[in-house]
């Protein structure tokens, strides 16, 4: 059942005088439980849909944690640093690398950079070790 068909039948038991009290307060409870139900569902699937590049990629250095670049998209990144496989680095901004490291760099979505700032302290000390 859709929601148009939901709708339908609340406003069929909003405006009815044939059904016992009771039985028509419970359906329309219940009716307007599904129907909340499926507005979540779908705010849920949007939010999965929203794709975050559209806020930015950084381009980080690995030694220091200083933004090197920020490119719109994947593709405007890959063809900054001379590549055209977008698995590397879209493997590196949803998280499939621990670290977030491709092609000898960090690569962040901009609005989720502020919170990468841990980790980019983290890379920079493990540099700093090595030397």
């Amino acid at each position: 059942m859709d929601k148009k068909n939901i709708e339908g039948l609340i406003y069929f038991y909003e405006n009815t005088t044939d059904v016992d009290d009771g039985i028509r307060t419970s359906t329309i409870a219940a009716l307007n439980g599904y129907l909340d139900s499926i507005n979540e569902a779908e705010a849920v699937a949007a939010k999965k849909r929203k794709s975050p590049n559209k806020s930015g990629v950084l381009q980080v250095s690995d030694e220091t944690g200083e933004i090197l670049a920020e490119y719109v998209t994947q593709k405007d990144a890959l063809a900054g640093i001379g590549h055209s496989t977008k698995s590397g680095i879209g493997d590196a901004l949803n998280g499939r690398t621990k670290t977030h490291r491709a092609y000898g760099f960090l690569w962040y979505f901009k609005d989720e950079y502020p919170g990468a700032k841990v980790a980019l302290e983290n890379a920079v000390r493990r540099n700093e070790k090595k030397d």
